[in-house]
């Protein structure tokens, strides 16, 4: 499984064929298919979350940091992580 030294390799594995070369293309194809299955299940698990983007309130005058902070309602963490949940 994976590289390894072949001479070496023989005296302790029942079954070793070699890849000259290196990496075959069943590998790497393998590789692309577990790769877009990873891929696929992280964009199905984002989108069953319940948490909803906040809607916007575009202002005519662009306020600092302080004023956004100031401006937004807290929530308290025990009803964010029921909402994460």
């Amino acid at each position: 499984m994976g590289d390894v030294e072949f001479t070496s390799a023989t005296s302790v594995a029942s079954h070793i064929t070699p890849v000259p070369g290196g990496v075959g293309p069943m590998t790497v194809a393998l590789l692309m298919v577990n790769t877009l299955k990873s891929a696929e299940r992280l964009w199905d698990q984002s989108r069953q979350l319940r948490v909803k983007p906040l809607s916007l309130n575009i202002l005519d005058k662009v306020p600092s940091d302080i004023e956004i902070a100031m401006a937004q309602t807290p929530n308290q963490s025990r009803s964010l992580l029921v909402r994460l949940v």
